[in-house]
């Protein structure tokens, strides 16, 4: 834990970076626009570090479904050989506030990543600053970043003048499978005893059918009813139906059945030679037909045969379940890190930290019926940001 202070109006040493002939001096930072959609998603793509989460598709889709409000930070530079304005720099942000939960500013929530996109630490410091300006004048609780690690982030510690203090969270990890270049040669490199897990279901009459928005409604009762028996609310349906419809071009469901049963389902995104899995569920009792492992399969075969490299098994934390599910499959942990930042004597709050809260909650909820928690799901699912 570090106590620290943060640059208010980008009072920082200019970087030296150069980047296409830009005139490094401070950059203009402002709030963006629907009409800058197409030149923010133009600037993801185009970025190294660039994700799907990154895209301006989720301003539309949670505010849409929950009504958070949105405060999607633009910085740009004048780029002296072009005689006009560039995008050096981004930072979505979505405000949460709730009587139970507190006030929280996100980037983003109920996903992995999301944080600062940037090409030199000056727009980082800068959209930085303009964050936290914004933290205190929404008078939040908490104000975290979630970056992927292979992400470079400003130190934070060596800028100027707001107090407060600030932890980097190392709790998760995302899983990675590097991917060759068929199906079949992905499945020649597992043990034995996977490559019989896949075949069984397959043997016993299941299936899987990858497609989109005429899924939803397979995936979210398999979802419904294992979030229940996890003990966590679900999100909304309708969080996903946008989803489905903002992101159709690189959104793809998975379910698999036996005849007209729905067993499992996953929802993956095909971004930039990645294929990322989110979210998935399977039926904890059909477990005996392992529709879980077809899942996984059936996902993994379709980012091969989409000409994916690298497969993501999302979030785990290490040693748990999951996490041990996704290292049979060959996945390699990539370490995630969640900056949180706090404006008062205590230490800042993560989301992370919130969730051992609910240990008597999550009992209770496992009790509810299906019906019950497809209604009051939602509706608490909204303001819990992991």
């Amino acid at each position: 834990m570090t106590t620290c202070s943060l640059l208010r109006y980008g009072k920082f040493l200019v970087s030296t970076e150069t980047d296409l002939g830009l005139l490094y001096t401070k950059p203009d930072v402002r709030l963006c626009s629907a009409d800058d959609s197409r030149a923010w998603d133009d600037y993801v793509v185009s970025h190294p570090h660039g994700s799907v989460y990154h895209l301006f598709a989720w301003k539309r889709i949670i505010e849409s479904a929950y009504g958070h409000k949105a405060y999607y930070l633009i910085a740009r530079k004048y780029d002296k050989n072009a005689g006009k304005d560039k995008i050096t720099g981004i930072l979505p942000l979505f405000y949460l506030k709730n009587f139970i939960f507190g006030k929280s500013l996100v980037s983003l929530p109920y996903i992995d990543y999301a944080g600062i996109l940037s090409n030199d630490r000056a727009s980082s410091a800068e959209l930085l600053s303009r964050a936290i300006e914004t933290a205190q004048e929404l008078g939040v609780d908490n104000f975290e970043m979630r970056h992927p690690a292979s992400i470079p982030m400003i130190e934070i510690d060596s800028l100027g003048s707001i107090n407060c203090r600030y932890s980097v969270n190392t709790h998760k990890v995302r899983m990675l499978l590097p991917l060759p270049e068929s199906a079949s040669t992905l499945m020649e490199s597992f043990k034995s005893k996977l490559r019989s897990q896949i075949g069984k279901p397959k043997k016993i009459g299941l299936h899987s059918s990858i497609g989109g928005i005429e899924l939803l409604d397979d995936f979210y009762e398999v979802m419904l009813v294992n979030m229940r028996d996890l003990g966590s609310p679900i999100h909304s349906k309708n969080f996903f139906r946008n989803i489905l419809r903002e992101l159709k071009d690189y959104a793809r469901l998975c379910i698999v059945y036996k005849n007209n049963t729905r067993l499992a389902g996953g929802l993956t995104f095909g971004f930039k030679e990645k294929l990322s899995n989110p979210w998935a569920s399977s039926l904890r009792k059909h477990q005996s037909l392992c529709p879980n492992m077809l899942l996984y399969w059936s996902m993994l075969e379709f980012a091969c045969s989409s000409g994916c490299t690298v497969f993501d098994f999302g979030r785990s934390s290490p040693g748990e379940g999951s996490y041990k599910f996704k290292e049979q499959w060959g996945a390699v942990p990539e370490q995630l890190c969640w900056h949180s930042v706090g404006f008062n004597e205590s230490l800042p709050r993560s989301s992370a930290a919130d969730k051992e809260k609910f240990g008597l909650a999550v009992t209770f909820w496992k009790r509810l019926p299906v019906f019950s928690t497809r209604f009051l799901g939602p509706m608490i699912r909204k303001h819990i940001s992991l």
